[in-house]
């Protein structure tokens, strides 16, 4: 019954937001928070019965598998949280086009994020991913001007990605001797499609102009939990089907596969980020940065796999990703709503035509400097805690495979993440919020005031959610020793 819910309850608020949308934008942008109110309610039902009551659910539809265990509790959690967020800020900003068509395919987009996040196996997430590759299609298409050169950029990426799942999933289902070396070409090719919908470098081509020209609460879900879904998908699936054959060291060189993409990404995307002057592009390319870092500890539990010889550490690591992709997600939608309200509210993309604004959105402005010290890392802040448990695990690699791999993992992990707060403080905080005002033809500012809500729940929802599961597990959670 727990899935069918929320599948009912995604069909029920997708229709319900589209029929109202038809006769008013902000009724159908209500409908869709409605929603997303009760999806939260219901991921703090997930959340009781896989932390307090100890429950680890599969449940089955044919060949469809959906997983409910901690780890896909709480991404759900995030999920609607995030959700619930935008949808707030999209009531409160109202699109300049096609504001109808927006409401149902953020709904369908939200619904089926949480819905990947819960998949089981390869079928599941292969059809989910595809269904929520199409509701970014169609939510680009209600998106700003030139937005729909991003969808057809995005579509044909889309179709690239499939081509490889689809690969990947025959040689998963189809081969007649189910030999390693099989299922690990399998995976890989699934793997790929995969990550090229998450835009882990060479495969972000499309990322920077699909969340640039993207409505900023649709921006907020894509660039935070849409990217991270893939990730969890992933790791139930490792976890659920493969774990014999993770902890045989099986799947080690699949493992190297993940590192590479993620040191690639990391690198790419945090100096990209720099020197970007649009808002909205640098807050994209830092997600690229972001994915990388959260696969570094996905990767590393592959290829140490056969040192560790406990399934128990290797879900230790896992859980280590989930943790920076939650607060990643957490901080980057933040991110997206704060620092996208110049966008959304005046048109205008460039940080180096506004400063000021700190007179104008003073919510904005503080929530935008907690996001932005939280993903630089800044302690006592959750993402402190996040990418310090990430160095950890390349400072475990280089102890268990030696000096030369791991210490060069460490290096770039701790480079990376050195170059995050140049461009989240420095250029966007301060040259968008703080100064003079640039641009002196600015329209009168309007009344936010859910806008400033959203932004406010996200801040509070990073503190606890990012927080409170890493002081409370530091006893045990740091790396296992090497078994003796």
């Amino acid at each position: 019954m727990i899935v069918e819910t929320l599948i009912a309850l995604a069909v029920v608020t997708t229709i319900l937001s589209a029929g109202l949308a038809a006769l008013r934008y902000k009724a159908g942008a209500a409908a869709v928070a409605g929603g997303a109110l009760f999806g939260l309610c219901y991921s703090f039902g997930l959340i009781w019965l896989t932390y307090v009551k100890k429950m680890s659910l599969v449940w089955s539809l044919g060949p469809l598998e959906f997983v409910i265990n901690p780890l896909t509790a709480f991404f759900t959690l995030t999920v609607f949280i995030i959700g619930f967020a935008a949808a707030l800020y999209a009531v409160d900003i109202e699109p300049k086009r096609n504001a109808a068509a927006l409401p149902p395919f953020l709904s369908s987009f939200i619904f089926t994020v949480a819905l990947l996040g819960l998949s089981g196996n390869v079928l599941t997430a292969c059809i989910f991913v595809e269904l929520q590759a199409l509701s970014i299609i169609y939510t680009l298409i209600a998106g700003e001007e030139y937005a729909s050169e991003a969808a057809v950029k995005y579509l044909y990426m889309t179709f690239l990605g499939t081509m490889f799942e689809l690969l990947g999933l025959g040689l998963l289902f189809k081969a007649v001797v189910p030999a390693a070396m099989v299922i690990v070409t399998g995976l890989a090719l699934f793997s790929i499609g995969l990550l090229l919908k998450v835009g882990v470098v060479p495969l972000h081509a499309w990322l920077p102009d699909v969340h640039a020209r993207a409505h900023t609460s649709a921006s907020a879900v894509l660039s935070s939990v849409a990217v991270a879904s893939g990730y969890v998908a992933l790791m139930n699936i490792l976890l659920a089907h493969y774990s014999s054959m993770i902890t045989a060291g099986t799947l080690a060189p699949y493992g190297y596969v993940i590192l590479g993409y993620g040191i690639a990404s990391m690198l790419y995307g945090s100096l990209c980020a720099v020197s970007q002057p649009d808002v909205k592009r640098a807050l994209a390319y830092s997600t690229i940065g972001h994915m990388g870092f959260a696969s570094i500890p996905l990767g590393i539990g592959l290829v140490t796999a056969p040192l560790l010889h406990s399934l128990t550490a290797i879900e230790m690591l896992f859980a280590v990703s989930l943790l920076y992709l939650v607060v990643h997600a957490l901080g980057k939608s933040l991110l997206f709503l704060a620092g996208g309200l110049p966008v959304a509210l005046y048109g205008v993309h460039e940080y180096t035509h506004l400063g000021g604004l700190f007179r104008r959105h003073k919510v904005a402005t503080w929530t935008f400097l907690g996001g932005a010290l939280t993903l630089a890392g800044l302690p006592p802040l959750p993402g402190f805690f996040a990418k310090l448990l990430v160095i950890l695990t390349a400072v475990d690699l280089a102890l268990k495979l030696g000096p030369y791999l791991g210490g060069a993992v460490v290096a770039l992990v701790i480079g990376a993440a050195i170059i995050t707060p140049a461009y989240a403080i420095r250029r966007l905080w301060h040259r968008t919020f703080l100064g003079e005002a640039r641009d002196t033809e600015l329209p009168e500012t309007p009344k936010t005031y859910l806008a400033n809500a959203a932004c406010i729940i996200l801040l509070l929802a990073l503190i606890v959610l990012g927080t409170a599961p890493v002081v409370l597990a530091l006893p045990h959670i740091l790396i296992p020793p090497l078994p003796k």
